[in-house]
């Protein structure tokens, strides 16, 4: 357990560290590339992947850029190489890391109900702002909290669901699925609930409450034997 654990640590620095020999030497060519190619990018060269998000533009732009810079390379270098040469068990790496690509980048790309927390302060301070004017849901928070629950979906559900074949694991899987969509459309939501998730402490309890209930149900409701 000791040597695994060992293992993942180390193809973590070293797909760590590739990953940003990647960002470093191929982005920038690659980008310049896509922004002439692609109407919806556009490369800023006072930029980088590795410094911000937003190096090819928000929205779509900024998901292509996340896909490229960070997805694939960390996928690649920490997971698909060691499932290929070294243990077939690194696939769970991939598919987690994919799964909670998706819903991370849900949130990304609908800058319209999210905001980042820089993003915030930066448009409060400029504008002279009360500091809780609601500007967005926090992005951030959002996606730390489907990034557990993507964790506990792939740990507990799909491997289990591998092992055992047991539909409560597949009903566990659909229930994570419904509680990540919930945070994801939280604006949906907020317009049937009689509570308001504008507010700060309310939307991050709700978010919260998300996870608890993937939480509680993997130690009552799903078979871990």
């Amino acid at each position: 357990m000791i040597n695994e654990l060992h293992m993942l640590l180390l193809f973590l620095l070293f797909g760590g560290i590739l990953s940003i020999i990647f960002n470093i030497f191929c982005s920038k060519i690659l980008y310049k590339y896509l922004d002439e190619h692609l109407d919806f990018i556009t490369y800023d060269e006072t930029k980088s992947p590795l410094t911000s998000i937003y190096v090819l533009g928000r929205g779509k732009s900024a998901v292509f850029n996340n896909i490229i810079s960070a997805l694939i390379p960390f996928v690649c270098f920490v997971f698909g190489i060691p499932a290929i040469f070294f243990d077939i068990r690194y696939v769970w790496g991939i598919i987690l890391s994919i799964f909670y690509a998706i819903f991370y980048n849900i949130i990304l790309w609908r800058e319209d109900v999210f905001i980042a927390i820089f993003d915030k302060s930066e448009i409060i301070l400029k504008y002279n702002l009360p500091e809780d004017t609601f500007l967005g849901y926090h992005a951030g928070y959002a996606q730390l909290i489907c990034l557990f629950i993507s964790a506990f979906c792939v740990i507990f559900g799909m491997t289990h669901y591998y092992t055992l074949h047991n539909i409560h694991c597949l009903i566990y899987v659909l229930i994570c699925i419904i509680c990540m969509l919930l945070i994801c459309y939280v604006d949906k939501v907020d317009k049937y609930l009689f509570i308001d998730l504008k507010d700060d402490k309310t939307y991050k309890r709700y978010c919260l409450a998300m996870f608890l209930i993937v939480f509680v149900l993997t130690y009552t409701y799903l078979p871990l034997k």
